[in-house]
């Protein structure tokens, strides 16, 4: 699943992950898309608290958290936030757990 870190995103997200369960239909991981570099920002605080929240939907699957990216050039992804031509990502260790 791909979403981006705002408030609407993450109640249909949740509406998304529940429907899922309740089919059971296994999902893979969650992508959090347009997330800032961390700064002393308030409005920072608010976005990382929100992502908090996003991780905490997909329990233990692991999330995948992008910076804003820009125009791709020959396949290199550029930041639009700082100097630094690659985007901050983290990733969680993947689950080896397949579905039954």
């Amino acid at each position: 699943m791909v979403t981006i870190a705002k408030w609407m995103s993450l109640l249909e997200t949740k509406r998304f992950t529940d429907a899922l369960k309740t089919l059971r239909i296994p999902f893979g991981e969650l992508v959090i898309n347009q997330v800032l570099p961390t700064t002393s920002n308030l409005n920072q605080y608010a976005e990382q608290h929100l992502i908090a929240k996003f991780i905490d939907l997909v329990e233990l699957k692991p999330a995948l958290i992008s910076a804003t990216l820009g125009a791709c050039r020959k396949g290199n992804p550029r930041s639009l936030n700082d100097s630094d031509p690659s985007p901050q990502i983290v990733l969680d260790s993947p689950s080896t757990d397949l579905p039954p």
